[in-house]
């Protein structure tokens, strides 16, 4: 999955990773087959990596997780944090 960090519905309802991460979770683990996995990219820095495992655990107690920041090295040698590739399997 690739959800965006920010979102505006057709009726101006604002959609955000951090309050919709969960539901999202919840959604995929209904979906998902037994034997199948999950990647998540969480494009928002808003969205702490505790705050997505506590939340995986508690929809995919029986699988493995595996979390890593996303980043990118500036020309000028910074490390610009992005959010988090959560792998689920």
């Amino acid at each position: 999955m690739d959800p965006p960090a920010y979102g505006l519905g057709a009726k101006k309802e604002r959609w955000k990773i951090e309050t919709k991460f969960p539901e999202l979770v919840e959604v995929a683990s209904k979906l998902l087959n037994r034997n199948g996995f999950l990647i998540i990219n969480t494009y928002s820095p808003k969205l702490k990596e505790e705050n997505i495992q506590n939340i995986v655990k508690e929809h995919f107690s029986n699988k493995k997780i595996e979390i890593n920041k996303l980043s990118l090295k500036t020309t000028t040698g910074k490390t610009l944090e992005y959010g988090e590739l959560t792998r689920v399997y």
